[in-house]
């Protein structure tokens, strides 16, 4: 369906619709009370259309919107859109979401006849699967402490791609199983494969402050949202949540609402295999990948999701540009980080530029495993020091709980006036004695009283510390010494490169 623009005001093709949309330079031209300035009713049955045909399109303007907007599956195409929530009232929203572009719900299926091990594709049923090549379905854990001890709502799941139909009650995938799934605390789900692209120049969608989400996204398979630009939002400004092969560029999500719960620019929960490019900003966090309830069959694993750009959130009531939770694997966070970027899960990574004042630019927490990758830029600002209890590269006692060991390796440049502690790793009751940290260090700023490790049992309590390989250790600042800092049981290897521009 097409909503077609004639002279000033644009009417549904073949409808007799009033109010007709209203198509405007400035949402401010339309007062409240013009019976064209809301435009609500013709982009509700706009979408009410597009849910029979698959196709909806806007031409180019600014929309004043009053009321929730839910699109549905397929095709939206046009100009330079904006949709305007901003004179809305808030009472007018009770799922606390301007705009839903959601995919139909998923339908379960026989449970698993056997358990399931990692790397394997054939998975049996313990009745007919109505699967055909092709389909999509997921493995959703129902039991706790899957991904860590830290939150109990972490579970195991991951989504799959039928690649073969053996028999009615067997099937083989298209990627071996990444994890071990019981058959007994596991479900299976068929996903509806309902897609949406985003197909105008530009889509602009302005929410509230006091509305919790400006766009949700859930729900979808293979959807394309290049070109949006998300603002405002309580909670968040762009959730995507339960979407599988989805893919944006030029995306900017921009939240700046203080909230006690937390709020986002964007949040990306119970997903798998997800590539963003663009912008984000939220007061808590500008960017987190991760967490997310598992009720109703959604995957308690986000897998292969990955963002590329920018991200910050506020320099002192926020918690990091980029937030990686304890589960999420497989993921990625590349490009300039305002606020740092706090690293959970396993298996993730970190490329670029971790910028912080009031506490850790990188931070190693809620750990799944202890396999990272971090390469970049970390630079400490702002005039008054870190907390002595803490390191620029800082790991909490969060990875006591994982289940995983692993090697993490990091190649950082450190500019670091600001902190006492350059590495600072202090787990509480670290069981596991198979972990690895590989540091490539350049110390190009340091503080007068630096101390480049300290590793230290944080407590009383027991535990083991990790393997600590100095693959390289460059002091270029020259108006410091070297100090260490480290438990008697640290096992050291290395290093391989040590080399002091300045003097120790």
């Amino acid at each position: 369906m097409t909503i077609k623009r004639r002279d000033t005001f644009a009417i549904l093709a073949g409808m007799a619709l009033a109010p007709a949309i209203h198509r405007c330079a400035n949402a401010r031209e339309a007062l409240p009370d013009d019976p064209h300035g809301d435009d609500s009713d013709a982009l509700i049955a706009l979408f009410s259309d597009m849910a029979r045909t698959g196709r909806a399109s806007l031409p180019g303007g600014t929309y004043k919107v009053s009321r929730p907007l839910v699109i549905p599956p397929g095709i939206l195409e046009g100009g330079d859109v904006v949709l305007d929530f901003r004179e809305a009232n808030p009472a007018n929203f009770p799922d606390k979401i301007c705009v839903q572009v959601n995919g139909a719900a998923r339908t379960k299926l026989p449970n698993l006849l056997r358990n399931l091990a990692m790397g394997e594709r054939t998975l049996r049923f313990s009745g007919p699967h109505g699967l055909r090549a092709g389909d999509a379905f997921q493995l959703s854990g129902t039991e706790d402490f899957a991904g860590n001890g830290y939150r109990p709502y972490y579970r195991k799941g991951e989504m799959f791609r039928v690649a073969r139909v053996i028999d009615a009650t067997g099937i083989a995938v298209e990627n071996g199983c990444r994890d071990d799934y019981p058959a007994n605390a596991t479900e299976v789900w068929k996903r509806a494969g309902d897609r949406f692209t985003q197909g105008c120049a530009s889509l602009t969608v302005i929410g509230r402050d006091d509305v919790g989400y400006t766009v949700q996204f859930a729900s979808l398979d293979g959807a394309t949202i290049s070109n949006i630009r998300i603002e405002g939002g309580r909670l968040a400004a762009l959730s995507i949540t339960d979407c599988y092969q989805m893919s944006g560029e030029n995306v900017r999500a921009h939240q700046t609402a203080a909230e006690s719960t937390n709020p986002y620019g964007c949040v990306l929960a119970n997903s798998q295999e997800v590539r963003l490019l663009g912008e984000c900003y939220g007061h808590f966090s500008g960017l987190a990948i991760g967490g997310g309830k598992t009720d109703g069959g959604k995957v308690g694993m986000n897998r292969d999701i990955h963002f590329e750009g920018k991200a910050g959130s506020h320099p002192v009531a926020g918690l990091a540009g980029g937030n990686i939770h304890g589960n999420a694997e497989y993921c990625s966070l590349r490009g300039t980080f305002a606020n740092g970027v706090i690293m959970g899960g396993n298996k993730n990574e970190a490329h670029g530029e971790f910028i912080k004042s009031a506490s850790p630019p990188v931070v190693l927490a809620e750990m799944h495993g202890h396999d990272f990758r971090i390469t970049g830029l970390l630079r400490t600002t702002g005039s008054a020091d870190l907390s002595p209890k803490v390191g620029a590269l800082h790991q909490s006692d969060y990875g006591m709980h994982a289940r995983y060991g692993g090697v993490t390796e990091v190649s950082l440049q450190i500019y670091a006036p600001t902190a006492t502690r350059m590495v600072a790793w202090r787990p509480r009751n670290l069981a596991r004695a198979d972990i690895e940290l590989r540091l490539s260090l350049d110390i190009v700023k340091a503080h007068p009283k630096t101390r480049i490790m300290w590793f230290t049992r944080n407590g009383s309590t027991g535990g083991v510390l990790p393997l600590v390989t100095l693959d390289r250790l460059n002091l270029i600042d020259n108006s410091i010494p070297i100090r260490w800092s480290v438990d008697h049981l640290t096992r050291f290897k290395g290093p391989g490169v040590f080399k002091m521009t300045g003097h120790g």
